[in-house]
């Protein structure tokens, strides 16, 4: 049992190496992984429980946090957006200012059914690439 939520992740390059670094450091893994044509990574976790007191999530959170300090805040390489669409149908957004501009119409294009797809790019993590999921 417990609180589930869909997590979903937009961000540039350079925030990527930081999220790719707490990803090998603490093993926790998203389910959906990409890179756009665009430059933009995507990644995302389905029907989670996102507990803030889970030590793989603190990682995440403060990374998050860290990433909305003024010196992250304005390059576009640094910008994220990452919802939260919790069981209940509530929905939380965070993002930095460079991420308010870059990522504008995530929040109104976001659709559940098409974000999880079988997409995952080991590459993106230092990995060899695969057809199958993770």
């Amino acid at each position: 049992m417990g609180f589930r939520s869909d997590v979903y992740v937009e961000c540039g390059e350079k925030a990527f190496e930081l999220f790719r670094k707490a990803f090998k450091e603490t093993n926790f893994r998203p389910h959906h992984l990409e890179k756009t044509d665009e430059g933009v990574y995507k990644f995302s976790w389905g029907y989670i429980k996102w507990y803030h007191c889970y030590e793989d999530i603190k990682v995440l959170d403060e990374l998050f946090e860290l990433l909305c300090t003024s010196e992250f805040n304005d390059e576009d390489d640094y910008a994220f957006k990452v919802i939260w669409i919790h069981e209940n149908d509530t929905t939380y957004v965070k993002m930095n200012a460079s991420g308010e501009v870059r990522f504008s119409e995530f929040y109104v294009t976001v659709d559940v059914s098409e974000q999880f797809t079988d997409k995952f790019d080991m590459t993106l993590l230092g990995g060899e690439p695969s057809d199958s999921t993770e």
